[in-house]
């Protein structure tokens, strides 16, 4: 008897362990900008990275394991956080010292301009609830939040529980709900697709310094004694942004620091100093006024990484089948970064060439409208016919050829037939316009509709993510204009009249690239 209940009483617990551990797998924070990050380096194989990315999102949004890996061999990861503070950065440095012995630390200067002594609560989430629990979790725990606040901090389900409401299917699916970007290739690195022009003035103008804070610098100075306790060329470097007088005093603080450790292991470099040398430009190459996009951070990973490799013996690992991981994320970045360079082309014939060459893995679709010159009555007569052209009995011969030929001509003053066949390899249809699909996996365009048949089709690129077809034929009150319309998760992208919309989705990367329209006599797209 006594055994029966221990029996009930086991499984019962196990029950609630399992409800219990289903209902904080989906409500733990997964941020992709900290969380992700921290969680995908535990599963990094033991002593595989070279360079070890430090510090804030100047870091993980600038410096480019793919870039590293593509030009140069470098195996390389950026464990970082958004604003992460200085302690934190420390004892992520000692995490990772657990598993991994890098040939090289870079530490970026941005966090050394605060002043406050802990974090707010929203960063301190993101800079250790990601971290295994240790000692070492429990001193960034107590570095991070007020005295008063690491008791609450220590159980995770009294920052999560209230979360209910910003669940999201993020929450439910791996990988963030974008295994393509986020999945086990991932390598710390995410930048924004943006662009900004920003203003970097000449920072050798400004020589002054400030006053640290006293926490900000004595964990500033243990991060470069970990390294140089541990023999590992520390590179301590600020990021290009739209640096300022009072900021820069920050850089050169942080400069005279580390020239202090008489040490051939610790080096400094102000790359706002070296913009033009590296070919950045402010103009091109910043998503905002803090962060380079994919163009800059792909220039100054480039240059950067061609000093590591002069000073450092780094050895190249891209014939290596144990980074295979590492080509993975390679090939991602280049992807996206091909799909930041069509989101920002503006060039009509550039971007029409662009899409030609886009490879099979890529939905596009096409979208054209036309402009109606005849009666409102005939075009009913022909709309309700599904765009054929049967002659409406109330037109006579002349009117019915005057009818096709006002349409027909219409349509061909907008866009020759030539267009599209020399360019999309598609005949398009006699008068009506129409949207065509060019789906993953295929190179090929199908013909989904004709304008002036009423339509609706829809495509799931997967779970989060699904395009609403739409093509109708109605709408100005005139009755002069079919019109087709494109709606992706929600929202509509319209094609105004004899334009043609152009819908681009990256099936690989898992993300809307673009759409724009071209417009008769136009050379340049619109968005």
């Amino acid at each position: 008897m006594k055994k029966k209940l221990f029996t009930k009483i086991l499984c019962l617990l196990l029950g609630f362990a399992v409800i219990f551990g289903g209902i904080y797998a989906v409500m733990d924070y997964k941020y992709a900008d900290s969380i992700i990050p921290i969680k995908r380096f535990y599963q990094q194989k033991e002593n595989s990275i070279d360079v070890l990315g430090l510090g804030t999102s100047h870091i993980y949004e600038g410096l480019c394991p793919a870039v590293l890996y593509r030009e140069y061999g470098i195996a390389a990861y950026d464990l970082c956080a958004p604003a992460q503070a200085v302690w934190s950065t420390y004892y992520y440095f000692v995490e990772a010292l657990k598993t991994q012995r890098p040939k090289a630390v870079v530490f970026d200067t941005y966090m050394l301009n605060t002043n406050t002594d802990f974090d707010t609560t929203a960063n301190a989430i993101k800079t250790t609830y990601g971290m295994r629990w240790s000692r070492n979790r429990l001193n960034a725990l107590q570095a991070a939040f007020e005295a008063k606040d690491v008791v609450t901090a220590l159980n995770p389900f009294n920052q999560i529980h209230s979360r209910y409401d910003d669940l999201s299917s993020a929450d439910i699916l791996p990988y963030a709900g974008n295994k393509a970007y986020y999945g086990k290739s991932f390598k710390g690195f995410a930048t924004g697709d943006e662009i900004t022009e920003i203003t970097i003035p000449d920072v050798t103008q400004w020589t002054a310094e400030r006053t640290f804070n006293e926490k900000h610098e004595r964990y500033y100075r243990a991060i470069i004694e970990l390294a140089v306790e541990n023999k590992i060329p520390i590179y301590v470097i600020a990021v290009p942004y739209a640096i300022a007088s009072d900021t820069q005093s920050t850089v050169n603080t942080a400069r005279r620091i580390a020239a202090e450790y008489d040490s051939d292991l610790v080096r400094f470099i102000d790359f706002d100093a070296l913009i033009d040398e590296m070919g950045v430009d402010t103009k091109t190459d910043f998503s905002n006024k803090q962060h380079l996009n994919y163009a800059g951070s792909r220039k100054f990973t480039s240059y950067f990484g061609k000093i590591l490799k002069t000073e450092l013996e780094l050895p190249d690992r891209r014939t290596d089948a144990v980074y295979d991981s590492w080509a993975e994320n390679a090939d991602m970045f280049y992807r996206c970064y091909e799909d930041f360079l069509l989101k920002h082309t503006d060039s009509m014939e550039t971007y029409l060439q662009k899409v030609q060459a886009l490879d099979d893995g890529y939905t596009v679709i096409l979208a054209e409208n036309t402009g109606i010159t005849t009666n409102a009555a005939a075009d009913d007569a022909l709309i309700k016919n599904g765009g054929q052209p049967e002659r409406p009995a109330a037109l006579s011969d002349v009117q019915y050829g005057d009818l096709l030929n006002a349409r027909a001509q219409a349509q061909k003053a907008a866009f020759p037939d030539t267009f599209f066949s020399q360019r999309f390899g598609i005949a398009r249809h006699s008068m009506q316009g129409g949207i065509w699909l060019r789906a993953a996996g295929n190179t090929a365009y199908t013909q989904l509709t004709a304008g002036a048949e009423k339509y609706t089709k829809y495509l799931k690129f997967k779970f989060t993510d699904s395009a609403y077809l739409t093509c109708t034929a109605t709408a100005t009150d005139d009755g002069k204009l079919y019109t087709n319309t494109i709606a992706f998760n929600g929202k509509k992208y319209s094609v105004g009249i004899n334009e043609i919309g152009i819908f681009v989705y990256d099936n690989r990367a898992e993300q809307f690239v673009d759409f724009v329209t071209i417009a008769k006599n136009e050379k340049t797209v619109k968005r």
